[in-house]
């Protein structure tokens, strides 16, 4: 079982030493937040301990440094190094990626870093709303592979973390599939990067909710891993057939990550938790500068 032990934040990245990480995963850089990562781990770290891994939908595998990998073949190419301390950047990460290193790093302890940004890459938008130019392309929302919950038709709970891009919800509201949610709740990340940016997000995926199914806004603490697992945690206990989608903030995908490969096994046909994801590709720039950094120390017990 993958828990969150400590949480660690800083209001710069400069602190933050990386040369001691015997393994550091990160995805491609896409703005200014993750090229300075990059920057980082090209000078901390070694080319061995380094490297980048990205979900491909095409090939339906993990490629790391372009190289297509299954999940089984991951675990031994790693296995041999014997590595005592691991770090995900869960800032260029995204779910796929967090999912199948979760699963291939079972009985390591992981640190994740995720840097938050000065601001977002704002969107023109003919309705008045706050939306934001985060995404150039999406998918359909599907399962992961290994990891999809095949609901026969049952009605389910959908729980979904809401960030900047109301589309994403709209598009998975509008799904054939959508007929088969018996109940709806998003989630909304408090306190937001920006005092006050919550009301964005609420605003903007709001009308999504009105020709719901008993819709439901919930609140979660926005950068503690630790209560927003034990949040999913508990909704998850009062929704025994529980799908999430994870499009809020990156400590909510993360957790969601955790909890899937947590729980995933022990799904049964009437007591289950599945995700499902529209594999976004990022819009380039999508954000600028950098905020406050954070350290989260998992460990597995």
């Amino acid at each position: 079982m993958i828990s969150v032990k400590r949480i660690f934040a800083f209001d710069a990245f400069e602190p933050i030493e990386l040369s001691s990480y015997d393994l550091v995963f990160h995805g491609d850089t896409v703005d200014e937040r993750t090229k300075i990562i990059s920057s980082k781990i090209a000078k901390q770290c070694t080319p061995a301990a380094s490297h980048t891994i990205k979900w491909s939908q095409d090939t339906q595998s993990i490629e790391i440094e372009g190289v297509s990998f299954s999940s089984a073949e991951i675990k031994n190419k790693f296995s041999s190094a014997s590595p005592v301390s691991i770090l995900f950047d869960a800032t260029s990460l995204d779910f796929p990626e967090l999912v199948y290193l979760f699963d291939c790093f079972k009985g390591y302890d992981i640190d994740i870093l995720y840097l938050e940004p000065a601001e977002y890459l704002k969107k023109q938008s003919d309705i008045g709303e706050y939306n934001f130019d985060l995404t150039s392309k999406q998918s359909r929302f599907t399962g992961l592979r290994n990891f999809t919950v095949h609901t026969g038709g049952t009605a389910v709970s959908l729980v979904a973390p809401l960030g900047f891009e109301p589309m994403r919800l709209g598009q998975l509201l509008n799904t054939d599939e959508s007929k088969q949610y018996h109940s709806i709740s998003g989630m909304v990340g408090v306190p937001a990067y920006k005092p006050g940016w919550e009301n964005r997000s609420i605003k903007s995926n709001l009308r999504h909710f009105v020709s719901s199914q008993s819709p439901e806004l919930l609140i979660y603490p926005s950068t503690n891993l630790y209560q927003i697992y034990k949040q999913i945690e508990d909704i998850s206990a009062a929704y025994p057939k529980l799908l999430l989608a994870p499009l809020g903030t990156k400590p909510s995908t993360v957790a969601i990550a955790m909890f899937i490969v947590n729980k995933f096994s022990s799904n049964s046909r009437h007591n289950f938790v599945g995700a499902v994801y529209d594999f976004p590709i990022k819009t380039s720039g999508r954000s600028k500068g950098i905020g406050k950094a954070y350290i989260y120390k998992t460990s597995y017990c």
